[in-house]
């Protein structure tokens, strides 16, 4: 229930509000003619409805074709650089109230918790009117945005002003029901990602800079740990023929000690080896490469390990299994990469792969 104080409060704002609408006609009935006729029938008159409920009747509100008769001049542009204005300031906004929100939890948690129900219930009440505010942002950012579909459907700026859902509304940080996930596998709100105006340091906080250096972390973390996959695929090919080479210098490693017939069957076992396992490599070079070509990764090592051996650079029953399953294709990379393109090889070395070394520029 509203306290006299508010109900004049809002008496004299509705008031206010209807004396804007009315001058507002007049100018609508010069650059828009015949709009208000067109609507009469609807709403009414301004005085027999509440003002927050009457409608401006602009051009994003009106179907295509009356939009076409009855906007003069530069109306309609007019209105596609307000709602362009407003999906940046409801943004900016919304990005505001939300670090404002975060700032609070963090204060909550450390500076109120177990202070008493009089601090509690006060700081709960802050924090409400924050919420508040970050939904009457986010009401009016998906208000503008309607609009400018309806003027510019097609226009560049559905690029940057993404759909705003309410999985999209969070952050900074991960939210409480978020803190069970795994840190590798969280993605930020494309909120944070899409802006067109600098943070001023003001607005920066120290929950902002630990998010933003767990951020960094991370992303140096996942760029790293594709170098050293990429590295590792490569120490895999090289252990397998080194593990094949091995095998068939042992072919006549007892051609001396033996009887002529176990010494066939231990040549054959021992090419047969070496066959399987220089095989592996070369389907290990022919399925990675697939993958790295797509990724745009460095592919050097394993398209001359294919070429030396005069092999295909890929294998076409593989693709054949790949297609005939439908699988989809593999999702590009979110982070380039800057790695070497051309790996060097490993040493020569005959002790097993534990001989091995890391080699990544």
């Amino acid at each position: 229930m509203r306290s006299d104080g508010q109900k004049a409060t809002l008496l004299e704002k509705r008031g206010v509000l209807l004396h804007q609408i009315e001058k507002w006609r007049k100018l609508q009935a010069v650059y828009m003619p015949g709009v208000l006729d067109a609507d009469t029938a609807d709403q009414g008159s301004p005085q027999k409805v509440k003002a927050e409920s009457i409608k401006l009747l602009l051009p994003s509100q009106l179907d295509a074709e009356d939009r076409d008769s009855i906007c003069l001049g530069g109306v309609i542009n007019s209105e596609k650089e307000l709602r362009l204005a407003q999906l940046e300031d409801s943004l900016n906004d919304l990005r505001r109230a939300r670090r404002i929100r975060r700032g609070l939890l963090t204060f909550h948690k450390v500076q109120l918790a177990g202070q008493g129900q009089k601090t509690q219930t006060k700081s709960q009440g802050v924090m409400q009117t924050v919420q508040d505010r970050i939904h009457r942002h986010v009401r009016r950012y998906r208000v503008a945005r309607e609009a400018l579909l309806c003027l510019n459907p097609d226009g560049e700026w559905k690029n940057l002003y993404l759909r705003l859902t309410d999985n999209d509304n969070r952050g900074p940080g991960k939210e409480p029901e978020e803190t069970l996930g795994s840190d590798g596998r969280y993605t930020p709100s494309w909120i944070w990602c899409s802006t067109t105006t600098a943070i001023s340091p003001d607005e920066v906080n120290e929950d902002m800079r630990v998010e933003w250096a767990q951020c960094t972390a991370r992303a140096d973390r996942w760029e790293e740990e594709v170098i050293l996959l990429q590295e590792e695929m490569r120490w895999t090919v090289q252990f397998l023929e080194w593990k094949s080479s091995d095998w068939f210098a042992k072919v006549d490693a007892r051609a001396s000690t033996t009887t002529p017939a176990i010494q066939a069957g231990l040549s054959a076992y021992a090419k047969k080896q070496g066959a399987v396992f220089h095989n592996l490599a070369i389907r290990f070079c022919q399925r990675w490469r697939s993958t790295l070509v797509a990724h745009s990764l460095p592919h050097a090592w394993a398209t001359n390990f294919l070429e030396t051996h005069k092999k295909p650079l890929s294998n076409p029953d593989f693709e054949k299994r790949k297609r005939a399953k439908g699988l989809p294709p593999r999702a590009k990379l979110l982070t380039p990469v800057t790695a070497s393109a051309d790996i060097p090889p490993p040493p020569a070395n005959t002790g097993g792969r534990g001989g091995l070394t890391l080699q990544v520029n």
